[in-house]
């Protein structure tokens, strides 16, 4: 009898495994109507964006320029980036670890590509932030600059919009900015740090 329950347990896990790999490969919505979404598409789309991230993978010495206030000179930090892809080669998993003037930022953020929206999405935390950040965005047609956008408090303490990009100069040399709007509606850089890859 206990085997008979083990072997039924065990049908049904994998019918809930595989049906819950179906639902990843085809993701719908309540909503859906016939039409509204073209899946091969986007499961091409997300094949081509995890092509792109994994050459992102391996170990970054970053140099950086901070703002550590609106219009004060830029600090120079330096760090270190580790990148692999994870959860079954679906995101890209980054710590960054800086020193900045003696003062250690940790930052961490898991990448990769939403099929339900069709788009790059990607969640950040770090040391000195005020909220986790959720960020949306997309690859440019020269397959080289990721550009992500979210909301989140500005440097004078209101909400605003964030813009990070990631272009590749080279397979061994990244450049990361992030900038944001400021109060009178300008795009205001707080941060530009260059990668080398670690050979």
């Amino acid at each position: 009898m206990t085997r008979a329950l083990c072997f039924l347990a065990g049908c049904v896990l994998t019918a809930a495994l595989l049906s819950g790999l179906a639902a990843v490969q085809r993701p719908a919505c309540a909503d859906d109507k016939p039409g509204d979404v073209d899946w091969d598409a986007r499961l091409k789309a997300q094949a081509t964006a995890l092509a792109f991230l994994k050459t992102l993978e391996g170990t970054w010495d970053g140099v950086a320029q901070v703002m550590t206030a609106p219009g004060r000179p830029m600090v120079e930090a330096k760090g270190v980036k580790t990148v692999e892809m994870g959860c079954g080669g679906k995101w890209l998993i980054a710590d960054f670890k800086m020193d900045m003037a003696g003062s250690p930022l940790h930052s961490h953020n898991v990448l990769g590509y939403d099929l339900k929206k069709g788009k790059y999405a990607a969640v950040w935390v770090d040391g000195k932030a005020l909220t986790l950040d959720l960020n949306e965005g997309e690859l440019d047609a020269t397959g080289k600059v990721l550009t992500l956008r979210y909301e989140g408090p500005g440097l004078e303490g209101k909400p605003t919009r964030f813009t990070r990009t990631l272009t590749v100069q080279d397979p061994n040399t990244h450049l990361y900015t992030l900038s944001y709007l400021d109060a009178a509606g300008k795009e205001a850089l707080v941060v530009t740090i260059t990668f080398k890859r670690r050979r």
